[in-house]
């Protein structure tokens, strides 16, 4: 069974389970052409293409793509230039949904369960 959502980016699939218990959910982006935004960046041969006013309109797309993810009460948690996806010269979308959570009923914020013997990756 397909169910639309109102995002035009993403389309949630619902897949019954063998036993009908329970469904599992999949969200499927398109492949980036264009690979990452960090990418790009990275890429003498595309910086000519990325000039000032467009990645000021990019920033504004991710802006309203965090404003989506907002209205639907999610924490994207790992926004980065590595998580743009670029499809074309003027459009962006956000991608890597791994690190996201939801805000529980009645929550206006979210806090991580931190603690000092937490062992976190350290870049290099």
């Amino acid at each position: 069974m397909r169910k639309d959502n109102d995002n035009t980016h993403t389309k949630d699939f619902m897949f019954p389970a063998l036993d009908n218990t329970f469904c599992v959910c999949v969200q499927v982006t398109e492949l980036a052409p264009l690979r990452s935004l960090l990418e790009c960046l990275k890429e003498p041969s595309m910086l000519p293409n990325l000039s000032v006013p467009t990645l000021c309109d990019f920033a504004i797309q991710i802006c309203d793509g965090m404003h989506y993810l907002e209205s639907k009460r999610l924490i994207h948690r790992d926004l980065a230039a590595r998580n743009i996806l670029v499809f074309s010269r003027s459009k962006v979308k956000i991608s890597d949904f791994g690190l996201s959570r939801a805000l529980g009923v009645g929550r206006d914020y979210y806090q991580s369960n931190f603690n000092v013997n937490l062992k976190l990756p350290i870049a290099w």
